[in-house]
């Protein structure tokens, strides 16, 4: 009856928080709260595998302050869209990253990476496709060129920009930190890449040809599958942030990932065909799954062992009962 009661109690306590919740957190189609625009549609179906930047950016910094003109996006309203922006929230940007970030210009904003600036070298090696701005904010550059003007927004196209994975055409050995090399007025991030590692000699890299080639084929979160062709010794070169934890595989061994131009990944690649894959799996990763399963198991065997000894207990009173 104890038993009986008390499942009761939980369901009508259950059904009761259930209809109660459901009149205050309602559910809405996603289409309702993210609308596809004109711009978004154009985003989608023209960026690829390259980045955007809304700049100047669409950032209060103080509770209360005006934005001058027409708002175009504050950061991460584009996340819901699945489209990459090199700018945004988050407190857990890579410290790297951020110092990548510093070479444009000073990041003041603890929880931000934010630009205002609407040129750098910097947004090539990024992958800075496409540069959204207000109507009124025109960029005079011959380096970018206009390619959409609606909704109260300009879009440019950075005629300049880099691919997310590309052939390194000279490699520099930083001798003391890739991130002073690259804050140098000399710094050409199409032709140069900084490395720390001194297990590549610059001279076995020689500038790739129109036969290099490299494909990204697959991108998930945690894991990016790459086809390359190279008629010689190459590095290639990712710019997603690097960070412990990532590995990489050439065609299905694992090899050295290398930490490039101060925050971006790198691997070296012998002449031939291959596939390439950078996978996340950091090493607490695997150690948690062997605590979990040790725990599950440890489970189970106790499970058994109190099933086992309920069994021989009743086993043993049927067996004096019938004695007696």
């Amino acid at each position: 009856q104890t038993k009986t009661m008390l499942a009761i109690m939980v369901v009508l306590l259950a059904s009761e928080l259930i209809w109660n919740g459901s009149q205050y957190n309602k559910t809405f189609p996603a289409q309702l709260i993210y609308r596809e625009t004109l711009t978004t549609n154009f985003l989608k179906n023209n960026i690829g595998q390259y980045r955007f930047l809304v700049a100047p950016a669409d950032f209060r910094g103080k509770a209360g302050a005006i934005i001058e003109d027409k708002i175009v996006a504050p950061p991460n309203t584009f996340l819901p869209y699945q489209l990459a922006s090199i700018a945004g929230k988050n407190q857990l940007f890579p410290k790297w990253y951020r110092e990548i970030a510093a070479l444009v210009e000073p990041q003041n904003e603890l929880s931000h990476i934010i630009f205002n600036q609407q040129q750098s070298p910097i947004y090539d090696l990024l992958g800075v496709k496409y540069l959204l701005t207000k109507e009124k904010k025109e960029v005079l550059s011959p380096s970018y060129q206009e390619v959409y003007h609606n909704e109260g927004i300009r879009i440019y196209e950075n005629l300049n920009v880099m691919p997310r994975a590309f052939f390194a055409s000279q490699v520099k050995v930083a001798n003391l930190s890739e991130l002073e090399m690259m804050g140098e007025d000399g710094f050409d991030p199409h032709t140069t890449v900084i490395v720390q590692t001194k297990t590549i000699d610059p001279k076995d890299i020689s500038v790739p040809t129109s036969a290099d080639q490299v494909e990204i084929k697959e991108y998930k979160n945690n894991e990016v599958t790459l086809q390359a062709f190279t008629i010689a010794k190459r590095l290639l070169v990712l710019t997603d942030t690097y960070y412990p934890g990532w590995e990489v595989f050439v065609d299905g061994n694992k090899v050295e990932l290398l930490r490039v131009n101060h925050a971006m990944r790198g691997v070296v690649l012998n002449s031939g065909k291959h596939q390439i894959k950078f996978v996340f799996w950091p090493s607490i990763l695997s150690k948690g799954l062997l605590i979990a399963a040790i725990v599950f198991l440890g489970l189970i065997l106790e499970v058994l062992r109190v099933s086992f000894r309920r069994i021989w207990t009743n086993k043993s009173l049927t067996r004096i009962s019938t004695e007696n």
